[in-house]
């Protein structure tokens, strides 16, 4: 979704296009997108519009270049009605679902985040191309290697390693146990193992936190605290 919306602020991104042109699939195979490279003089939309393909192929390609423009005069000040935008237009969650399937869930609670972000960045006021040049700061400050820092992973990683504090954010009805997962009872109790992996990963402290408030595609929910919680022995 960054990708789309760093491509409709700027349609010479290679690197974005490449990304979004099948995504979801509109039948752009190797052989076209080379052919679309050939033809690329001031951007990409033109190189699409220049470039001889199948009438499927055109069909997919009209729709979506038709899709960039209707954005291009508003990302800048509204990145978050735009990607909201985005995502309803070309069925983005209903692609997620068809293409990953039960990880789908943990790729559409991402686009939810960088939602929130883009909201919150658009009530204040700031541009998107600021918060792009703070998210490439930022992308370059990850590849800084630190010692003495905060790691931070899943609990399928977790498994077999140990540290002396652990944090264990999230703990809601929903989150942890996931949504999908209360559908089925050997779900529920697969994560209440990985719950106990997780506080067992805790050699001296570990710090268990859950969210009252929290906000999904723009709307805050009040979160109830996860049953995982409530089942820990009162003394302990």
């Amino acid at each position: 979704m960054l990708s789309y919306l760093r491509f409709i602020a700027n349609p010479k991104d290679a690197a974005a296009f490449e990304r979004i042109i099948n995504r979801p699939g509109r039948g752009i195979g190797k052989k076209a997108l080379s052919n679309i490279k050939e033809s690329f003089q001031s951007d990409w939309l033109q190189a699409l519009r220049d470039t001889k393909l199948s009438a499927k192929q055109r069909l997919a390609t009209e729709a979506f270049t038709n899709t960039v423009q209707g954005y291009c005069d508003s990302v800048e000040e509204k990145p978050y009605t735009v990607m909201m935008g985005l995502v309803e237009d070309i069925g983005y969650f209903a692609y997620l679902e068809k293409e990953y399937g039960e990880d789908s869930e943990d790729r559409i609670e991402n686009v939810s985040e960088l939602s929130n972000v883009l909201q919150a960045l658009e009530e204040e006021g700031k541009p998107f191309s600021e918060f792009m040049e703070d998210n490439l700061l930022a992308s370059e400050q990850d590849k800084i290697v630190k010692e003495d820092s905060v790691k931070i992973l899943t609990l399928h990683a977790a498994k077999g390693l140990e540290w002396p504090v652990v944090f264990l954010p999230a703990l809601e009805e929903g989150l942890f146990p996931s949504a999908k997962s209360l559908m089925s009872p050997s779900a529920t109790e697969e994560e209440r193992r990985l719950f106990y992996v997780g506080t067992t990963r805790a050699k001296e402290r570990l710090y268990l936190s859950s969210a009252e408030l929290r906000m999904k595609f723009g709307l805050t929910s009040f979160m109830v605290k996860s049953r995982y919680l409530h089942e820990i022995k009162h003394h302990l």
